[in-house]
């Protein structure tokens, strides 16, 4: 049988990890239409003056309004423009900067975009971290783990609820709402890990502590959990009166998202119980419910029951029905699963290979399109004169061949970055998740920080064929600062640029250098050694750019007939490509594209590695 039930489970910590103080509150009876007409007249007023302190504080206003009103898409484009504003001009005092950063990780969390859910959730940490926001420091901590128990990584998400309630229970006691909510939070994750005493500890704190406050939203969470941890452990009549519990305080509370998930879990103790009627009644009305709602991650829950339910039950044309409304609609949200894609290089290199053949099926439609145009052009000039004609033909036939090939030559490049882009950015997502799997939690959040600036520049510049010197050189310190972090400094590096090299208009192909120097301090260094140098070299020789990476570390046996063949074996995929890349600049462009790989000391021990590689040397046009 499918653990089904685990899924639902996960519906309800996801909405209660949302935000602190407030998630459980109806919205008050407010106008807000008038507002927002208040609201865009100031903003009209305050960039017609040029006063972009009050203008930005109006655009949080505005921003907040969206917010309240689910509308999604706005509250994000009205925050964004709020940093804007303040990287061209601070205008917002530290706790403000963090709150928008917070504010715009739950937004893109809610839109299912992860990667900058989590930009934004560092930056917010980091910010709160060097200010001792202690308060904005525990919510940003406690979406960052609703963040991970999303993605089913329970136990950071444990550990980060668990940091955040402590930083309540020691500096604000009085916060019981908020107190309140970790409990539950914490509780509930431990149900999904099987550790049923600790949840209950947890969920009866939360519920004692409920007693007093007598929040219905609370009460609906902690009952649901309660009933989830009976029903993992086969209590089923527990069960249902827990969840029985949680439903009535779900309704009370008017959150449809709560009453739905309730409903779900109860349809599963019915599937457990194999009273298949009772629980086609229940997960039918919480499928309409979730459709009405328009929550697609409820709706695609219910439909993985409703598949169990049916599969259980025998009525396999019901199950196989559901079961293509499920993939379409796991398909229409695949987005969710962006960090689990990160993190997986298999997956990734599927999606990248996808995408690749997107990309060829466009190139042969872009011939055939081509062709078609080529025929037009013949049918009229069938009936034109004949020497103006072939002169047109042959015209209009290069130009076309020649607009086709280097339309073809941007996809080649692209199939290029579209296979070292994953294996770079699981490279470093691995190398993170060991470090903060063994160090304290805020060089973690540096680590995480430093992380999230180089994906930025990686992914901005990848898009071009060149870039200047001096950006891939501020994205190899920051790699090297990171694989620092790793290897605890068992390395030191060092960037020599030859006088005669302006790096900011001399160019170089993006992420060229970094996969070479990734394999000198994954293969040529160690932590007991302690001891690893490398050297980067810029050099000018004629008309051409000489890159050379120069390591002290272990080389490669020289003595070895097939050495290089030896060296070649324990490349990694990226230097693969970056190979290949090499071979298609040589044969689109004029100028030498090599690389090549030396001994620096041969008669020594450590002897050390130097890889050259040798392009032409381009300046930037003036613009």
């Amino acid at each position: 049988m499918f653990n089904y039930f685990k899924i639902n489970i996960l519906s309800l910590l996801a909405l209660s990890l949302w935000a602190l103080s407030g998630a459980a509150q109806n919205d008050s009876e407010i106008n807000v239409a008038g507002q927002k007409k208040i609201l865009f007249e100031r903003l009209k007023k305050t960039q017609g003056e040029n006063k972009k302190k009050e203008n930005a504080h109006v655009l949080i206003e505005i921003a907040n309004l969206y917010r309240t009103e689910a509308v999604l898409d706005s509250a994000i484009y009205y925050y964004e423009n709020v940093l804007t504003i303040h990287q061209d001009e601070p205008v917002l005092n530290e706790e403000e900067h963090a709150t928008t950063h917070y504010q715009l990780g739950n937004l893109f969390r809610q839109t299912s975009q992860y990667v900058q859910a989590v930009d934004h959730y560092e930056q917010g940490i980091s910010i709160a971290v060097e200010n001792n926001f202690l308060q904005r420091e525990a919510s940003l901590l406690n979406s960052m783990g609703g963040l991970y128990v999303e993605i089913e990584e329970f136990e950071k998400g444990l550990d980060y609820c668990k940091r955040g309630l402590a930083i309540y229970q020691e500096n604000f006691p009085e916060r019981k709402l908020d107190i309140c909510l970790f409990l539950t939070n914490i509780g509930n994750i431990s149900v999904e890990m099987g550790d049923y005493n600790q949840a209950n500890r947890y969920l009866k704190q939360a519920l004692e502590l409920n007693q007093e406050l007598k929040n219905d939203y609370y009460f609906a969470l902690i009952y649901s959990g309660l009933g989830m941890s009976d029903l993992k452990q086969k209590n089923y009549e527990n069960s249902l009166e827990n969840l029985d519990v949680a439903l009535k305080y779900a309704i009370l509370s008017a959150n449809q998202p709560i009453e739905v998930a309730v409903l779900a879990n109860i349809g599963q103790v019915y599937i457990e119980k194999r009273e298949y009627d009772k629980a086609e009644e229940v997960l039918l009305e919480a499928h309409l419910k979730a459709n009405q709602i328009g929550d697609k991650y409820l709706r695609k829950q219910l439909l993985s029951s409703l598949i169990e339910l049916y599969s259980e039950s025998g009525q396999y044309d019901l199950a196989f029905s559901y079961q293509k409304k499920y993939t379409d609609l796991r398909d229409s949200i695949l987005t969710k699963d962006l960090l689990i894609d990160l993190a997986n290089a298999e997956l990734k290199y599927e999606n990248s290979q996808k995408e690749k053949r997107i990309l060829e099926l466009q190139v042969q439609n872009e011939r055939q399109s081509f062709d078609l145009k080529r025929n037009r052009y013949l049918m009229v000039i069938v009936f034109s004169f004949l020497v103006l004609i072939f002169v047109t033909l042959v015209l209009i036939t290069q130009r076309n061949r020649s607009r086709n090939e280097a339309k073809i030559h941007e996809f080649e490049n692209k199939m290029f970055r579209l296979q070292i882009k994953p294996h770079f950015i699981f490279n470093v997502l691995s190398s993170i998740q060991g470090y903060m799997n063994t160090h304290d939690s805020k060089k973690a959040g540096v680590y995480l920080s430093k992380f999230a600036r180089l994906i930025r520049n990686v992914l901005e510049q990848s898009r071009k064929d060149f870039i200047p010197i001096s950006k891939e050189i501020q994205n190899l310190k920051y790699y090297l600062e990171l694989q620092q972090l790793r290897f605890e400094d068992c390395f030191d590096f060092e960037f020599h640029i030859d006088p005669e090299i302006d790096p900011e208009i001399i160019l170089i192909p993006p992420m060229l250098v970094q996969p070479i120097v990734e394999n000198s301090v994954e293969h040529g260094f160690s932590r007991e050694e302690n001891n690893g140098h490398l050297n980067l070299f810029f050099e000018r020789k004629e008309d051409t750019l000489v890159v050379k990476i120069e390591d002290n570390g272990r080389g490669f046996d020289v003595t070895k007939k097939n050495h290089l063949a030896e060296k070649k074996s324990k490349e990694s995929l990226s230097v693969q490509m970056i190979k290949e890349q090499l071979a298609y600049f040589n044969k689109q462009l004029s100028g030498e594209f090599s690389i090549q790989y030396d001994h620096i000391w041969p008669e020594k021990d450590r002897k050390g590695t130097r890889v050259t590689i040798i392009i032409p040397y381009i300046q930037q046009q003036a613009s």
